[in-house]
């Protein structure tokens, strides 16, 4: 048999340095096998560019977000920085009957006189409320987002102009937090029986909702109070409604959509599984482990005792 070995001719002298040095290196390419492992997980990213939603309106340049508590709109005008005309009018349309301004076909426009903003859903609502469930029941949802595409709407427009903005049919993009299936709906000429009542936060504004009042969700769309999906919508801005929250009373825009238009996400094996604190303990303790049973081999393999 061949052996290929190299054979000492001499006193081997091995230094402390060199010794440290393997050790080092045999540990960070443990560190390296479990650092892999981790990184190769993509909910262990989530955190990474992850600012609240008041960071990110800051860094954008934007203003921060409107104070929706109802006593702090006490007496607070819209700041004329913020008034802009809505789109103007396509030749193929016709207004309604005693109506000055756009609105989709069907929309009575004498129906929202009433409707005061920063109250409750009430009576005065009722007539409009079921005139818009009654359009959006009989019109295609492509009607009614080819109608809505020029129409995009911010945050601060639809706060600051309920007036300008109600009855109209405008287009919201954001982040879908929360989904409500509410059963007990007042009666209406559409027969509507159910809904969704969504929280919906703008790309514009994401720290303060848009609640829209929906018909359908799109097929496998999740139903629950911690929901995180990038949705547009085609909606009529109803009013600016005042709700009770956990602290005080709050308003938000309020719309009524037929659909949801959902983006979704590409789906990532394991990405919905939560950090492994176990597993990564154990991954820890294996690499050091096998580090040991490498250092202790390379040892006993080059150390050399030398004969007196």
């Amino acid at each position: 048999m061949l052996d290929f070995r190299q054979r000492s001719r001499g006193r081997v002298v091995r230094t402390r340095g060199t010794h440290r040095r393997l050790v080092a290196a045999i540990f960070l390419l443990g560190l390296t096998v479990i650092f892999i492992e981790w990184a190769a997980r993509p909910h262990n990213w989530r955190w990474f560019g992850g600012a609240s939603g008041n960071e990110q309106a800051d860094a954008t340049g934007r203003d921060k977000a409107p104070d929706n508590r109802l006593i702090a709109l006490a007496g607070d005008d819209t700041p004329d920085t913020l008034i802009s005309p809505m789109p103007m009018p396509r030749p193929h349309d016709e207004p309604p009957v005693g109506s000055d301004r756009q609105l989709f076909p069907g929309v009575m426009a004498n129906y929202f006189e009433p409707i005061r903003d920063d109250t409750p859903f009430g009576g005065d609502d009722h007539d409009a409320w079921s005139n818009l469930l009654d359009v959006l029941n009989r019109t295609d949802a492509k009607q009614l987002e080819d109608y809505a595409a020029d129409r995009k709407a911010t945050y601060a427009q639809l706060f600051w102009q309920p007036k300008q903005y109600r009855g109209q049919l405008v287009t919201v993009h954001g982040v879908v937090r929360r989904v409500e299936h509410l059963k007990s709906v007042p009666k209406n000429n559409a027969g509507i029986e159910s809904y969704y009542r969504i929280c919906v936060f703008p790309k514009d504004n994401p720290s303060m909702p848009v609640v829209v009042m929906c018909l359908e969700l799109p097929q496998g769309f999740p139903v629950g109070m911690k929901v995180e999906e990038q949705v547009e919508l085609a909606g009529f801005f109803f009013k600016r409604w005042a709700h009770l929250s956990p602290d005080t009373i709050r308003v938000s825009p309020t719309l009524l959509a037929k659909t949801l238009r959902w983006q979704r996400r590409p789906v990532m094996p394991r990405e919905a599984e939560p950090v492994d604190t176990w597993g990564l303990a154990l991954g820890i303790g294996g690499a050091l482990l096998l580090t040991v049973v490498l250092i202790s081999y390379v040892y006993f393999r080059t150390h050399r005792r030398v004969k007196p």
